[in-house]
């Protein structure tokens, strides 16, 4: 829901300028669309598995909590 005439009207420019910027944009040469197959999935997944092992995913984590109490 969009409360208020002005808000809709911000929105619509919003959406205006995304579009005219979507319209025209180019995918860079350099792109490439990641695959997520099943050996991608086991990748990720012995890549947790070293993280957690070596006690950095730990890290990782106290890091986030204390920067969403903290934030």
């Amino acid at each position: 829901m969009i409360p208020t005439i002005e808000d809709a009207r911000a929105v619509d420019e919003m959406i205006g300028k995304l579009h005219r910027q979507s319209s025209t944009w180019q995918i860079p040469g350099s792109f490439e669309r990641p695959a997520f197959d099943g050996s991608r999935i086991l990748q990720s997944l012995n890549m947790l598995k070293e993280r957690a092992n070596t006690g950095l995913l730990e890290q990782v984590i106290q890091s986030f909590y204390s920067m969403r109490v903290s934030g």
